[in-house]
C-alpha cells in the first residue's frame, strides 16, 4: 500500500511538469516563461507551481519569488 501512495503522489506533479514541458515546446521560450513567472498562471496553484532553472542553475522564470529571477541557484539565490 505504501509503494502504492508514493507512486499516486508522484503522478500528479510528473503529469504537470510534462504538460509545462509540451507547453514549452508548443509555444516557445519567451511564451513559456512567462506563463511560467506568472503567479496567476495556469503553472501555479496556491503552494504548488513549475519554476525554471537552466542547466547552469540561473532561475528562468519563479512565479511566487520573481526577484529569484537571474539569480544563480548552484550557487544560492544570494549570487
Amino acid at each position: 500500500m505504501e509503494g502504492y501512495l508514493v507512486e499516486l503522489a508522484l503522478n500528479g506533479p510528473k503529469r504537470w511538469v510534462d504538460e509545462a514541458m509540451a507547453f514549452y515546446r508548443a509555444t516557445g521560450k519567451e511564451i513559456a516563461l512567462a506563463e511560467f513567472a506568472d503567479a496567476h498562471g495556469r503553472f501555479a496553484q496556491g503552494e504548488h507551481y513549475v519554476y525554471v532553472l537552466d542547466t547552469a542553475g540561473m532561475m528562468l522564470a519563479h512565479p511566487v519569488n520573481q526577484h529569484f529571477a537571474g539569480k544563480d541557484f548552484y550557487r544560492g539565490p544570494g549570487s
